[in-house]
């Protein structure tokens, strides 16, 4: 999700989330927050918007994290799968999306130009 909403505040500079391997479910669970720096809020200082999805952050400080888990093909497919998953539904222009995103802004707009 991170790579898709173009999040540079997250994995991408190791800031903002917990890891935590869970017993109860034998697996690790990515526990996220503080989505401030999304949609490519600071396209001026890296380039969130429009990165190769396969190497994104290799060049960040989260590229130990990134590149390990990308390295394993297996990995990689399931990452590419989920990818697909959501560029055809949640980032879909032509689902909800565009909808949801004025329906927030109609929301906000009487707080934001305060």
């Amino acid at each position: 999700m991170e790579v898709l909403s173009g999040q540079s505040d997250g994995i991408y500079h190791t800031n903002n989330f917990y890891l935590y391997y869970n017993p109860a479910v034998n697996r690790f669970q990515y526990f996220r927050y503080d989505f401030d720096l999304s949609l490519g809020a600071v396209q001026s200082w890296y380039n969130m918007v429009n990165p190769n999805v396969l190497t994104w952050g290799f060049d960040s400080y989260g590229r130990l994290i990134l590149s390990r888990i990308l390295s394993v093909p297996s990995f990689q497919a399931i990452y590419i799968k989920y990818l697909r998953r959501h560029m055809e539904s949640y980032f879909n222009p032509w689902s909800t999306l565009i909808d949801r995103a004025n329906e927030i802004g109609q929301m906000v707009a009487p707080v934001s130009s305060e």
